[in-house]
């Protein structure tokens, strides 16, 4: 199989703390190299608490863990465990712990009586593609976990918790993807097989190909603990529940349970068309992956919302901001009287670049580009505009004398917002 694709969350998130916190960032690098001391002690402390899993008893098992490790080309010992939880409790899980050249997986619960080997294999790969994570590029997405949860432990910002929240949600849509390609190639689809789509995109079917199947039934028993599951029964119960609700997840570990599985269900399907050539093939192959890919942000990001930012969309609406004032301010400044100055000044409070001759460099906001932006943000970029017009309005001017910036507004696609924002603005002026 080809290698794990790091998920563009991940990527994206690296990249900024890397360029805004550098030394944070080294510093967490350097945190988090362990001492031979301590590796002992840890392992030490799974002995104590989980039950190895040694011997021919578990051999077809550990051998999976064997062929999994090395088709990621995971250069480490995989040794596994059975939790020595009270069996009351009712907690049915499996986790991973890398210690030096060891991945230490440790199943919890009665996971392993309730899962086929098969289904074992999907669980067991899952835990794997945390580790290929983690050691991937000298271990910088283990440090960005680490960084990232740290900060959201220590830190009231919304906007760090938020974004430790997704780092997590990613990731687990991540190894679900993986341990789908793990377990057996994607079975290819024809053309007329309906998707697992984010809701505009839903189809009347969904099928339910082996290696997807299996994933779907290690997944709904591990939450149900039901001993049968019909996994097509339930791709379609996932997609009625998206048709009927697709906001965005609100898990804080793990995204629920329709929600991994159509993110899993988006990346599974793939086309087969031999009437294309290769490079047809190639455009279409890329514009699966894109689509796949937005069908993930949607599910687990959804669209900026000013009452939920994390770090990423936070830098996204700074930029927001600049190009909205790219496309208003040169307006405002061609009003005969303008206040130059002020309006110059306005805009430096919101981006250090703005002077008085240009807006930095931003691109101008596209023809109806904000028309399907949350309400939030709309609501927040007809008051950019609004702010320019307060600013050239005088008291003895007409509202007409206004319309070059009410029509920006329009043309950007919030000029309901900006209507009833004036309106109330200069209703107020006048009482």
């Amino acid at each position: 199989m080809a290698g794990p694709t790091i998920p563009h969350y991940h990527m994206a998130l690296r990249q900024l703390m890397e360029a805004e916190q550098p030394e944070l960032w080294r510093w967490f690098v350097q945190s988090l190299r362990t001492s031979r001391h301590d590796t002992a002690e840890a392992e030490l402390d799974i002995l104590k608490s989980a039950y190895r899993l040694d011997g021919d008893g578990h051999a077809a098992l550990a051998g999976i863990g064997h062929v999994l490790a090395g088709n990621l080309g995971l250069d480490c010992e995989v040794v596994l465990y059975q939790a020595l939880t009270d069996p009351g409790s009712g907690r049915r899980n499996a986790g991973v712990t890398v210690l030096g050249d060891t991945a230490h997986v440790v199943f919890a619960g009665d996971l392993l009586t309730l899962l086929d080997l098969q289904e074992q294999e999907v669980v067991l790969a899952h835990e794997l593609a945390h580790v290929w994570l983690f050691r991937h590029d000298e271990g910088a997405y283990r440090c960005l976990d680490h960084l990232m949860h740290r900060l959201a432990a220590e830190s009231d910002a919304a906007t760090v918790t938020e974004t430790a929240r997704r780092l997590r949600l990613h990731t687990e849509v991540f190894a679900d993807r993986v341990a789908a390609q793990l377990v057996a190639a994607p079975t290819v689809l024809a053309d007329a097989t309906p998707e697992m789509m984010a809701p505009e995109m839903l189809a009347t079917e969904m099928s339910a190909p082996d290696t997807l199947a299996a994933v779907v039934r290690a997944l709904v028993k591990l939450h149900s603990g039901l001993h049968h599951v019909d996994a097509a029964a339930y791709l379609r119960q996932a997609r009625q529940i998206l048709e009927a609700d697709a906001s965005t997840s609100e898990g804080w570990t793990h995204p629920e349970l329709h929600v991994r599985i159509a993110c899993l269900a988006s990346h599974h399907t793939t086309r087969n068309d031999t009437t294309r050539n290769d490079a047809a093939r190639n455009d279409a192959a890329r514009n699966d992956a894109a689509r796949n890919d937005n069908i993930v942000t949607h599910l687990i990001n959804g669209a900026d919302d000013l009452d939920r930012l994390d770090l990423l969309g936070q830098r996204r609406l700074e930029l927001l901001t600049a190009r909205v004032l790219a496309g208003a301010l040169p307006i405002a400044r061609g009003v005969p009287g303008a206040p130059t100055e002020r309006l110059t000044l306005h805009g430096t409070m919101f981006d250090a670049q703005i002077d008085g001759t240009d807006t930095g460099g931003a691109t101008p906001v596209a023809d109806e580009e904000l028309a399907a932006a949350s309400p939030s943000v709309r609501h927040y970029a007809a008051a950019l505009v609004l702010d320019l017009a307060m600013l050239i309005r005088n008291e003895d001017a007409e509202l007409s004398d206004l319309e070059q910036l009410a029509n920006e507004a329009r043309r950007i696609g919030v000029g309901d917002e900006f209507n009833t924002l004036i309106k109330r603005t200069t209703a107020g002026a006048t009482r």
